[in-house]
């Protein structure tokens, strides 16, 4: 089973600034993370491969389900990851936003500009 992704404008742009500070290591979190989802969200048999830690639920609504994950990006230490937020419908994922501890960003404003995001794709 194929996961079919879409990135959200505002994600790309976030994602490309986190990527010039850490390089292909975060385009290979991104791509472990995609695999891991493959398997932890399979419709027929879902396997849990992501640890409960690690992936929390933001907010479900009827169709749709908006979570934010902890990536392991091995040139960072724990409490550096960056944390993605996206939706799953089904079997497509949307990316939402990203953001990293060292900027400071705030858990309840990035789950509201990920509501207010994911509504350019459930609206």
């Amino acid at each position: 089973m194929m996961f079919s992704v879409a990135r959200h404008s505002a994600f790309e742009k976030e994602f490309h600034v986190l990527s010039k500070r850490h390089g292909h290591f975060l385009d290979r979190a991104i791509e472990s993370f995609e695999r891991l989802c493959e398997k932890q969200f399979d419709p027929v048999s879902p396997v849990q491969v992501i640890g409960p830690g690690k992936l929390h639920i933001v907010v479900q609504y009827e169709t749709y389900t908006i979570r934010k994950v902890e990536l392991a990006v091995p040139t960072l230490r724990k409490n550096q990851s960056p944390r993605v937020w996206f939706a799953l419908c089904g079997t497509s994922m949307y990316y939402l936003c990203i953001g990293v501890h060292g900027d400071n960003y705030s858990d309840n404003d990035m789950d509201r500009v990920a509501k207010e995001r994911a509504t350019d794709f459930f609206s």
